[in-house]
């Protein structure tokens, strides 16, 4: 039924010109989706270097990809297995790389 209701949201938003009565629909639709997925579905909160392990996956990036980030290579491994902390510039390389508030790598 959820799976249902995200098919219709998706095709409404996919349409070109909805009447009042669609976009009322949608609106509605989108309010009980989302009420139904804040009650039953819960989200773990990720943040600091298991957000950044997230978007690397999420974005097929390596290690290599954050050296401009983080300065050298040897740096990357360290903060990813928790040897190192992030630092304030890693965090503000990370928030404008990714368009993320800085705040989502802090742990």
């Amino acid at each position: 039924m959820l799976d249902e209701a995200i098919a219709m949201i998706d095709r409404l938003l996919d349409a070109d010109d909805l009447t009042s009565g669609e976009q009322d629909y949608l609106d509605v639709l989108s309010d009980l989706v989302e009420r139904y997925e804040d009650e039953h579905i819960p989200i773990p909160e990720v943040r600091g270097v298991e957000m950044l392990r997230y978007l690397m996956d999420e974005n097929g990036l390596k290690q290599t990809d954050l050296v401009s980030i983080f300065g050298t290579k040897s740096v990357v491994p360290e903060v990813l297995s928790g040897k190192r902390s992030l630092a304030l510039s890693h965090i503000q390389g990370l928030s404008a790389r990714f368009g993320l508030p800085a705040d989502v790598f802090l742990s």
